[in-house]
This record gives structure tokens, C-alpha cells and sequence, in this order.
């Protein structure tokens, strides 16, 4: 597991505890101590994967979904090939986060239509039209959880 690398504590702690800020530092530590190595980007998409599994779902961790989709983006994809696995894993991380209650659901969704229709506007509204029922159910229960617990 991506947490293996933890020392102490630290790592034992990380699996018990699901402490928003404390897996958002966990993120913090995995990019700034393997930032000089080959497969960065691939140790990275796997601290986010294993965070999002962990506390993915909480309403507040929209943030961690937001930055995994822009630290996808901000990757280079060099050939055809690669851009259209770079636009697969970005759109695959959007349409995971829009079917969660997350604080900024709708944030999310803007910019997932917003990306889809850079990619293609015919598949976009087909793509769109799929998620739009699990994103409204999302949007939902997000609102009413706000509503509950002001």
C-alpha cells in the first residue's frame, strides 16, 4: 500500500484516523518527498486513489477530488495516445466525484461539462445526460446535509 512508505506513527495512524486535513497532509508529504522520482505521477494518481478510497466520500472532501482531476490535467501527454488516456482518467475522476454529496458538487459539475464539451460537444451531452440523474441525487443530499447541519 501507498502508506508502506509512512514511518511510525504517522502511517499506522493515517489508516485509523479519517481526518480530512490529515490525509490532505498525507497528499502534501507524498508530493513534496516523491516529486524527484521517475514513476512521480504514477506514486501520486495512487496517494490520491487510496485517499479518495478512504475518505472520499465525506462531504468536505471535494477539495482532494478537485486537485486530483487539476494535478491529472496539469500532466503532459505526449501523442495522441496518451491525451486520450489523460481525458479518460480526468473524465473518469469527474464522474466518479459528481455522484458524490460533496460541498462543491456543483462546482464539479460545471467544470465536468465545461471539460467534456472542450472534448467533444455530440459526446458531451450523451456523457452529460448519463450522470445527470446520480449528480441532481448528489447535488440533493449535499444541500440537505448543509441544510441539517447549520
Amino acid at each position: 500500500a501507498v502508506v508502506s512508505t509512512q514511518s511510525g506513527h504517522y502511517g499506522r495512524g493515517l489508516l485509523k484516523v479519517l481526518n480530512l486535513d490529515l490525509w490532505k497532509f498525507y497528499l502534501t508529504y507524498v508530493k513534496e518527498t516523491k516529486r524527484s522520482l521517475p514513476n512521480f505521477r504514477e506514486k501520486m494518481m495512487k496517494a490520491y486513489e487510496f485517499a479518495l478510497e478512504k475518505v472520499g466520500i465525506g462531504v468536505a472532501s471535494g477539495n482532494i477530488w478537485s486537485d486530483y482531476v487539476n494535478f491529472i490535467k496539469d500532466g503532459e501527454a505526449a501523442g495522441s495516445y496518451a491525451e486520450n488516456q489523460k481525458i479518460m482518467a480526468i473524465r473518469r475522476v469527474y464522474q466518479r466525484a459528481v455522484m458524490m454529496p460533496l460541498s462543491n458538487v456543483e462546482q464539479l459539475w460545471r467544470d465536468y461539462s465545461t471539460f467534456e464539451q472542450n472534448v467533444n460537444e455530440i459526446i458531451a451531452k450523451k456523457l452529460l445526460e448519463e450522470r445527470s440523474r446520480d449528480y441532481q441525487n448528489a447535488r440533493r443530499v449535499a444541500k440537505d446535509y448543509e441544510a441539517t447541519t447549520r
